[in-house]
């Protein structure tokens, strides 16, 4: 009962490309099972490129991810990456560089071999691991989600200085796309029997139409973002393109791993809500469209958690975690249907999802 077939327009990775099935390619690796020779290969070419010798590879994210640890004899390491494509490779090393030369708070490229790129390590706690280890406590939670925002802002300002905008992929723009992303909940009806009431789509259609495009990261959820020395850094560029601006700022602050605290959660939009949202007519405006963004944001999330639970049992949060996986959880779940049904609840155009979510709190706990 917990199988899931997305529409093409409920990608919020890529423009037309199938929601989950985009998640399943972020899983592509070096290989499943690294051999020996491609250890020994990877070793040759990194030292190649640094002239230093290699002690070590370890998987940060786990074997079937496409980027590594490289550890140097003299105890520094460096973080290894493949892309698919030459385009994603050009594409994230343009990124990375462009945002470095303006003061962007990203890893630096170190260097690049075919289809290898080196770049700065610059540490192993991702945002998502902090805020597992610090719980609940609103204090440090609140410190770390106002750092990632403010680093997510000064990169938005340096890839405007940089004019990446005008090199990037255009995301979302075409209202197929959109109508895609209004219609996930008719997919979680599907799967779940959970018949969700009527919206009005034709406003919500408006309301979420690409601005002025701007730089975006895209997928700055909490595990693409580190913490190192109490400020934060955004790594993982391959998906960045161009669109609102404001949609970063959703990605982060919807998240299943990021704690749901309405009081926290507005005091961080008031900040920082007007350098994300310089191209709407006013405040108001902007804050509807995070919430509506928020609503079928966490749509995609909840997907997500259905299509890799399935009929299984709850997986544990530091699997989750420490394998940067989608949050298979119940406490992940609920902050999801709880934020879900809040932002539902404060626009009449997506009033009608509140009670629905509230619904899906019910199916969970029941699961």
């Amino acid at each position: 009962p917990w199988v899931l077939s997305l529409t093409p327009g409920c990608s919020l990775l890529r423009v037309a490309r199938p929601c989950l099935s985009c998640f399943a390619r972020r899983r592509e690796s070096w290989n499943s099972d690294v051999t020996r020779n491609e250890r020994r290969n990877l070793m040759g070419m990194v030292r190649k490129m640094t002239g230093q010798k290699v002690s070590e590879i370890t998987f940060p994210g786990g074997k079937s991810r496409k980027s590594v640890r490289v550890h140097f004899a003299d105890g520094k390491s460096a973080i290894a990456t493949r892309r698919r494509t030459d385009q994603r490779r050009e594409h994230e090393i343009d990124v990375m560089k462009t945002l470095s030369q303006h003061g962007g708070p990203v890893p630096r490229v170190l260097g690049v071999r075919g289809d290898l790129m080196l770049q700065e390590d610059l540490g192993e706690t991702r945002l998502s691991q902090h805020l597992h280890q610090v719980g609940d406590d609103p204090a440090q939670v609140a410190a770390a989600l106002d750092q990632s925002v403010d680093a997510l802002a000064r990169i938005h300002e340096a890839a405007e200085a940089g004019g990446l905008a005008e090199r990037s992929q255009l995301i979302g723009a075409d209202p197929k796309w959109i109508d895609g992303l209004l219609r996930c909940p008719s997919e979680i009806e599907d799967a779940l029997g959970l018949t969700v009431p009527g919206y009005l789509m034709e406003p919500l259609q408006t309301l979420l139409r690409v601005r002025e495009p701007r730089f975006v990261k895209w997928d700055s959820r909490p595990g693409n973002a580190l913490l190192r020395d109490g400020r934060a850094y955004w790594f993982d560029w391959e998906h960045s393109g161009a669109r609102n601006a404001l949609d970063d700022l959703v990605w982060l602050m919807c998240d299943e791993f990021v704690t749901y605290r309405p009081d926290m959660e507005a005091a961080i939009l008031s900040r920082h809500m007007d350098r994300f949202s310089k191209d709407f007519a006013s405040p108001d405006e902007a804050l509807d469209y995070f919430g509506v963004m928020a609503v079928f944001h966490t749509v995609v999330r909840l997907s997500l958690i259905i299509q890799n639970k399935g009929s299984g049992p709850w997986w544990g949060t530091t699997y989750c975690v420490e394998g940067d996986k989608v949050g298979i959880t119940l406490r992940c779940a609920r902050r999801l249907v709880w934020r879900g049904a809040a932002w539902a609840d404060k626009s009449a155009f997506t009033r009608p999802l509140a009670e629905w979510f509230r619904e899906l709190e019910g199916h969970f706990e029941a699961a």
